[in-house]
């Protein structure tokens, strides 16, 4: 950003918005932050279709993106809409989950271990609870 400021001939390719959006969405984890940007630039061709990224271009960018990852799962009705859970809750344990969706905890169970395995959902452990939470992909995706 300092270079930016520095040169007065260059214009920065992305409203600062974007990156506030950009924050919110990864939690403020950096690596995130600069691969999306990397992306967003990439994708949208700065220079040559688009000489800024508003946040509005920037938000339907990533959510394609997003989208696009998602696909690549092949997730099934139910699947998804655990996923969708997760992300409306932001985190829940299987029996709330099994609650919210109305089936048994062996079956929530074992897709969430699908689910985890591809990195679709993430688990820490709270006591004796595992407690389950979307990626950031899933999150931007079916925020919806």
């Amino acid at each position: 950003l300092d270079y930016y400021k520095i040169k007065k001939e260059a214009s920065f390719p992305l409203k600062l918005d974007v990156f506030d959006y950009l924050y919110e969405i990864t939690d403020g984890r950096l690596r995130y932050i600069f691969g999306l940007v990397y992306t967003l630039i990439n994708r949208l061709q700065i220079g040559r279709l688009v000489q800024s990224i508003s946040s509005g271009l920037a938000k339907d960018a990533i959510v394609a993106l997003a989208k696009e990852r998602m696909q690549k799962f092949e997730l099934t009705k139910m699947e998804v809409i655990i996923v969708e859970v997760l992300v409306s809750a932001g985190e829940q344990n299987v029996a709330d989950l099994a609650k919210n969706i109305d089936k048994n905890r062996t079956y929530v169970s074992r897709t969430l271990n699908k689910l985890l395995a591809e990195r679709v959902v993430s688990v820490r452990q709270v006591g004796k609870q595992r407690i389950y939470s979307p990626s950031l992909d899933a999150k931007v995706a079916y925020a919806g």
